[in-house]
């Protein structure tokens, strides 16, 4: 018996995975915003049981009649001003990192990257590799750093779209015919 239904849940298992990758459509993208609101959602269910066991505690009574659990109670308000700090920690830090990139391939360029790394290459060899020419027309400097900019813009526009619409067209060369088609390209 443990064997069949074994059998009978993996090959549900098998149709639901068919069915979920190939043939059902999810029309609404969260642009990968799930995460997120699924861990602020989370705090909420922390904050409400935080707050209902702060209350049980407090109301805790003893056979005699008098409170019981202070300091239970006191430990879950501090709790909840624990978790406070940390979900308000969490929104400063990662929601920018949520709609924004972190970095920019511009700011990338100017960042300060230590010469002498893990490598040991030092600030001389590294001049010597990295021997440019120096350019004293500054409009040669602005318009290189135009294409430049140019080609980036293109490139981030273009990213995500498929080759056939990103690429160049192809030039098809249509040899001489009797019916005239390659006159008339």
């Amino acid at each position: 018996m443990l064997l069949i239904s074994g059998l009978a849940f993996g090959l549900f298992y098998i149709a639901y995975a068919y069915t979920m990758f190939y043939v059902t459509d999810f029309p609404n993208d969260a642009g990968g915003l799930a995460f997120p609101r699924a861990i602020y959602q989370s705090f909420t269910g922390i904050y409400l049981m935080e707050i209902m066991l702060a209350t049980l505690f407090f109301l805790a009574q003893n056979d005699s009649g008098s409170q019981s659990a202070i300091v239970e109670a006191i430990f879950m308000c501090v709790s909840i001003a624990i978790t406070v700090a940390v979900q308000y920690t969490m929104c400063t830090s990662f929601d920018p990192l949520t709609y924004y990139l972190p970095i920019d391939a511009e700011e990338f360029s100017q960042l300060d990257i230590p010469v002498s790394g893990k490598f040991g290459i030092t600030k001389k060899v590294t001049r010597i590799l990295n021997h440019r020419q120096s350019i004293n027309d500054s409009d040669s400097v602005s318009t290189a750093d135009q294409a430049v900019n140019e080609v980036y813009d293109n490139t981030m526009e273009n990213a995500y779209l498929h080759p056939a619409l990103r690429d160049p067209k192809p030039i098809i060369w249509i040899p001489c015919d009797n019916l005239g088609i390659a006159v008339d390209e």
